[in-house]
Formats: C-alpha cells, sequence, structure tokens
C-alpha cells in the first residue's frame, strides 16, 4: 500500500504539470515556489525538516511523473540533507547553506569529470591555494541543475605537497569570475 505524506508539498495539480515544466525548463520555479526545495532544511531556519525517508519519498512521487526533474532536485539535497545531518548533530559549519537555501539558493554538484570513475576521490581538476582560498582549474560536466544554481560544489586535487596530495572541496557562487558553462 502506497500512502502519502500529509506534509507533501506536491501536490496533484504540480504533478501533473511536472512533464510539460521540465520539457519547457521551468520546473523549479513551481517547486521553489511550492517549498520543496526546503524539504530538508530544518524548520528554525526556514524550511520543512523533513528526514531522509521523508524527502525519498516525495521524490518517488516526483520520479514517477518526472524523473529527470527528480534527479536535478536530488543533486541538491545531496547537499542540503548533508548540510542538515551535520547541523542536526550540533555542528553549526554547514548553517550557512542552510540559510541560503532557505533564502532560495540552489546547491548543484560538479563532480563529474571526463575519464575519472572515482570523482570524490580523484580529480584531475587542479586546486591551487590562492588568496585565503582556492583557484580551481580544469573540465567538470553532466550537472543537472545548470540553468538554476546558484552554489556548485566542486572538488579539485591539491597537489602542492608532492608528497601528501590532497583533494579539496568548494562551492563556487554562480557570481564568481572566470568560469563558463
Amino acid at each position: 500500500m502506497t500512502t502519502t505524506n500529509p506534509n507533501s508539498v506536491l501536490s496533484d495539480a504540480l504533478l501533473q504539470r511536472c512533464m510539460e515544466n521540465d520539457r519547457d525548463n521551468k520546473f523549479f520555479e513551481e517547486l521553489k515556489e511550492a517549498g520543496y526545495m526546503l524539504a530538508a532544511v530544518p524548520k528554525e531556519l526556514g524550511g520543512l525538516w523533513m528526514n531522509l525517508a521523508e524527502v525519498c519519498q516525495e521524490q518517488r512521487r516526483l520520479a514517477y511523473h518526472a524523473a529527470a526533474t527528480a534527479l536535478a532536485a536530488n543533486m541538491h539535497f545531496y547537499w542540503t540533507g548533508l548540510a542538515a545531518d551535520v547541523w542536526r548533530r550540533g555542528d553549526t559549519s554547514t548553517e550557512w547553506m542552510l540559510k541560503a537555501a532557505a533564502n532560495g539558493d540552489i546547491f548543484a554538484t560538479g563532480h563529474g569529470e571526463g575519464g575519472n570513475d572515482l570523482p570524490l576521490l580523484l580529480s584531475s581538476t587542479n586546486a591551487e591555494k590562492s588568496d585565503g582560498g582556492y583557484k580551481f582549474t580544469g573540465h567538470k560536466m553532466f550537472d543537472s541543475l545548470s540553468p538554476v544554481w546558484t552554489f556548485l560544489g566542486i572538488h579539485g586535487m591539491d597537489s602542492s605537497d608532492r608528497n601528501a596530495p590532497k583533494i579539496v572541496h568548494a562551492f563556487m557562487p554562480r557570481n564568481s569570475d572566470g568560469y563558463r558553462i
């Protein structure tokens, strides 16, 4: 027996329009208006505070009507869900992400690289220390949220210590200089 979450923000009318919205690349406007992108954000920070099982149930409902839309939304939940789990355990280092998501920002993943089958453990993108942060040089591919993201989660290899190269993760705001889609 399938049950529906009574707290669902995915109305039947919204789900019926998903295929059209997906085709016309308008899906996130309506999902954001419905509050769907706030699913994992804690209520204290302006979200819906759904747990993993509830988000997955909503994602299954969305995927039934528009699989590509659900895949794209999942990229955002990948970050906001993790940030919420960290926050729930008392670590406030990810609170900025949750507040940004509550304010309408969309987080995307930019890990894909041609020829790299271990994208979180290796990288062909160079991460060079620069002005208190890092400058990333490389080519990322396949980002389901390209039209709408405001923060892109990226990673690269910091090889400044030849004996201990390390993967560096960062978020790039969409208004950053020096990148192109």
